[in-house]
């Protein structure tokens, strides 16, 4: 005689019950966390006021890498990029480019 009940009757056991839990309740954290971050993107915007133009022939802009501020300095006349650092002794150069060697190895490197 057959005790077991019929393959429809079955219910899940008690640890895929709290495998599925767990995993509802991860994706509502998650959902949050990514909400949380859109409204953190939308409430600041980019601005203006980091960017200024010297004379027309320079632009500065300041940007946060990360660890340190940035000085990007774009120098038409010269047609050179440089980055400053800020550093405990002051701005200090941490690269120059010159613009066109800069797109030619971009145009080289990329796909197609």
């Amino acid at each position: 005689m057959n005790t077991n009940p019929p393959a429809s009757d079955a219910r899940p056991s008690r640890s895929t019950e709290r495998a599925s839990t767990l995993l509802v309740l991860t994706a509502i954290a998650l959902a949050f966390c990514c909400g949380l971050r859109l409204i953190g993107l939308a409430a600041s915007p980019a601005s203006a006021e980091m960017v200024t133009t010297i004379q027309g022939d320079m632009v500065a802009l300041t940007a946060d890498s990360g660890s340190e501020d940035a000085l990007l300095v774009l120098d038409n006349r010269t047609e050179r990029i440089m980055v400053y650092r800020l550093t405990a002794k002051g701005l200090e150069l941490f690269a120059s480019e010159s613009l066109r060697e800069l797109f030619a190895r971009a145009r080289a490197s990329s796909p197609g």
